[in-house]
């Protein structure tokens, strides 16, 4: 029960009621320059077992995407897998985006007053960026707000 191990709350196992088989896309997320990708019509390579009452009022748009490159290490490293909800944009937190056609995995920092969103790694060697939101035109697409990486996949 993922509930239990992330707070201590509930039980320690689940019924088989609780579990739901999350889409594993075929498509790497990006901790780097940029994967080509489309989110359209993604391909499914398998599926992972989740308790979803953690993520329960997100249900069918529960999905995993592999990270590749280093540019979110030390918080994701190369080859994890991470779980993130389709269409949902919240606070400042990482976020699987789509910008120019390349999918990447990065964390967002929004600016709503000055129309600026700013993209950033967590690893150093890399620069920031800072985008305005008023010439977004397509450019970036942010697909869905990450909540937790998982091994196992």
């Amino acid at each position: 029960n993922l509930n239990w191990l992330f707070t201590g709350e509930g039980t320690m196992f689940i019924d088989n009621a609780a579990i739901s088989k999350i889409p594993i896309y075929d498509i790497k997320a990006s901790a780097g320059f940029g994967r080509n990708g489309d989110f359209e019509h993604p391909p499914v390579k398998g599926f992972f077992e989740l308790d979803t009452t953690l993520l329960e009022k997100y249900k069918g748009r529960v999905r995993v995407v592999e990270v590749e490159g280093d540019s979110m290490s030390p918080t994701f490293l190369h080859g994890q897998y991470v779980v993130f909800v389709e269409n949902l944009i919240q606070s400042d937190g990482i976020y699987i985006i789509n910008k120019n056609g390349s999918i990447l995995i990065k964390r967002i920092q929004f600016k709503p007053a000055e129309n600026k969103m700013i993209i950033i790694s967590d690893n150093p060697n890399y620069e920031k960026e800072i985008v305005d939101t008023k010439d977004f035109n397509g450019y970036i697409l942010v697909i869905g707000k990450v909540f937790f990486k998982v091994s196992g996949c």
